[in-house]
């Protein structure tokens, strides 16, 4: 085991940690949207029966997991922003860190004139940075819109909406039940009649 990680390695590892925190949060989504799924299977099937309690545990949990699933949709989007914010300032740094290079060394092989030039160039630039950050807070700021607006819309289905969905559900379930039930007493009176001959 190394005791002095390279930097390459540490930054790799880092890369690694984030890249795990995030399929986490994508499968812990898949996961409630399969759970809100059999919840609201359940739900028909409490229906069907006339149970009410049931039915009231399954609406319980489908609620539960849709508020979970709400929550971590809303990480996921902070995950993501904030990885970009990081990526963008990493961009800056970088950028920064080149021209103030290119300074020096325009600095050495150039006259006071080029200098003042490479100054004005370098000042022009970063004007530019100060509008890609102006640009990235409008960004943020209708992100955050988008996202408010996303978040009253997805809140989960209501009470209602949802025993309008079991309701249905409960009925074609009923009536392939039906159908299923006519088809076998279809086949057991032609089995009496060939018996009878």
């Amino acid at each position: 085991m190394d005791l002095f990680k390279s930097k390459e390695k540490k930054e790799f590892e880092k890369k690694m940690q984030i890249k795990k925190a995030r399929n986490d949060m994508v499968k812990q989504i898949d996961n409630l949207e399969r759970m809100k799924a059999d919840y609201k299977d359940k739900a028909v099937r409490a229906k069907q029966l006339g149970s009410d309690s049931q039915l009231k545990l399954a609406l319980s949990g489908f609620k539960m997991a849709a508020m979970q699933q709400k929550r971590i949709q809303e990480m996921l989007l902070n995950f993501d922003l904030t990885s970009q914010m990081k990526d963008m300032s990493q961009t800056t740094s970088d950028f920064l860190k080149s021209m103030s290079m290119f300074s020096r060394d325009i600095a050495k092989i150039t006259n006071n004139s080029d200098f003042l030039k490479v100054q004005q160039e370098f000042e022009y630039a970063m004007t530019g940075v100060e509008e890609s950050s102006e640009r990235l807070d409008d960004m943020l700021s209708t992100s955050s819109q988008t996202f408010d607006s996303f978040s009253t819309r997805s809140a989960g289905e209501t009470s209602k909406e949802l025993m309008g969905i079991i309701d249905s559900e409960a009925a074609n379930k009923e009536t392939n039940s039906d159908a299923d039930i006519d088809r076998e007493l279809a086949k057991i009176e032609k089995s009496i009649m060939k018996s009878d001959v």
